[in-house]
């Protein structure tokens, strides 16, 4: 078949404006992956703690990555957004999700720490060594505590694992040997305990981790094997007063001042003195029907401000 020159030529430019057009496409491509990788590990600091970009799409994320010791936190409350000026002068809000690895490690001002619900994941060895923290309060949110997050806290007395654990690594509690009680409200059958060699908490399991079905934590971590967990497992309920949740050990005086106490067998509170608290309710209770005895002329009193105080709270039905 004849072609003239002026097909060739035609050809040729269709060639070359194909070629053009795909190393164009890699350019532009392999550009907008170094901006987004550029985002990705941005980090900016508010009130001195540092945050670092983990996800810009679908949802815009950070972790809590590093904290300045030299001018180290006391009483921190992690925020569940934080917000920095973009380089167009746009505000743009980030999720925190996550506290990266050695995020506050060696940070033995630190006292006390509020951890916000929307954080799924504590890092390996975030907390370690942070000997002045007294009390740690995970929310449900959380789904993995990892290696050696909180080892060699020395100061913990009170440790709160909220329902959505479902990954406690290696040695996440070890050196921690002043912990005099753990609340997990985990669900069992779901989570994975690697209390390696049983060196968490106080030695000889001696530390208290009160659970709503502690059979089901028995058969899995108290066989007397190295797949145990260094605690002494025993009931809680679904019962909060002022605070404290109610225990097998403190359901007969639950505040220690004779003003409450709860009896399992006949599902009944009794409250016999004022209550006067900091906490937004007197009472919380996710039992079924639950009877309440007050005796004559108790007062109910929270010091709580905000539209979330309320001195009866039922959730139960």
């Amino acid at each position: 078949m004849y072609h003239s020159f002026k097909d060739n030529l035609t050809k040729n430019r269709m060639k070359t404006n194909n070629m053009w057009t795909r190393t164009m496409a890699v350019l532009i491509a392999l550009m907008t992956a170094a901006t987004t990788w550029a985002y990705v590990t941005e980090q900016f600091t508010i009130d001195g703690v540092m945050y670092q970009v983990t996800s810009e799409t679908p949802n815009k994320e950070v972790t809590v990555f590093l904290t300045d010791l030299d001018n180290p936190p006391v009483d921190l409350t992690i925020p569940s957004t934080v917000s920095k000026t973009d380089f167009e002068d746009n505000i743009v809000e980030y999720s925190v999700t996550s506290i990266s690895s050695n995020a506050f490690e060696d940070c033995s001002s630190l006292t006390s720490v509020s951890i916000p619900y929307g954080v799924k994941t504590i890092e390996q060895r975030a907390f370690r060594y942070c000997t002045g923290l007294k009390s740690i309060n995970i929310p449900s949110s959380i789904t993995e505590i990892g290696r050696e997050a909180f080892q060699g806290c020395t100061g913990l007395k009170n440790v709160t694992i909220g329902s959505g654990v479902t990954s406690i690594d290696r040695d996440a509690f070890k050196d921690c040997e002043n912990v005099e009680e753990v609340i997990c409200y985990a669900d069992a059958s779901q989570l994975e305990w690697n209390d390696y060699h049983c060196n968490d908490f106080k030695a000889s399991k001696a530390t208290m981790c009160y659970v709503y079905d502690p059979s089901a934590y028995k058969d899995k971590w108290s066989k007397g094997n190295t797949n145990d967990v260094n605690v002494t497992f025993d009931k809680c309920y679904k019962l909060t007063i002022a605070g404290t949740r109610v225990t097998e050990k403190n359901k007969a005086d639950i505040l220690g001042d004779g003003a409450a106490s709860y009896d399992p067998s006949t599902n009944t509170l009794t409250l016999s003195k004022d209550i006067t608290t900091d906490a937004e309710r007197i009472v919380s209770n996710f039992l079924s029907d639950m009877k309440i005895v007050v005796a004559a002329n108790v007062k109910l009193e929270s010091n709580a401000t905000g539209p979330f105080v309320n001195l009866l709270e039922f959730y139960a039905t």
